[in-house]
């Protein structure tokens, strides 16, 4: 995918991507996309899964989702190209 290994070039070794959502088809995509990348390697994908995650924000999107009942899918990936 493209987009994912730009995003990787733009991104320092080590350095991540955390995304969140409450959209199970997105996460699955999300989760697709960044597990064929070399680029990426995944963290975290469950949510609040780590002390970091649980001290984040919550945003009125997320707020939304929670009160849909919708799950909300969490991840982080770290940037492990090599310069």
């Amino acid at each position: 995918m493209p987009f994912i290994e730009d995003l990787a070039k733009c991104v320092c070794s080590n350095g991540f991507c955390h995304l969140v959502t409450d959209w199970d088809p997105y996460a699955d995509w999300i989760d697709s996309v960044f597990s064929i990348s070399d680029s990426w390697q995944k963290e975290i994908a469950n949510p609040h899964q780590s002390e970091w995650l649980e001290k984040r924000s919550i945003t009125r999107f997320e707020e939304r989702g929670i009160k849909l009942g919708n799950r909300i899918r969490e991840f982080l990936f770290t940037c492990v190209r090599s310069n």
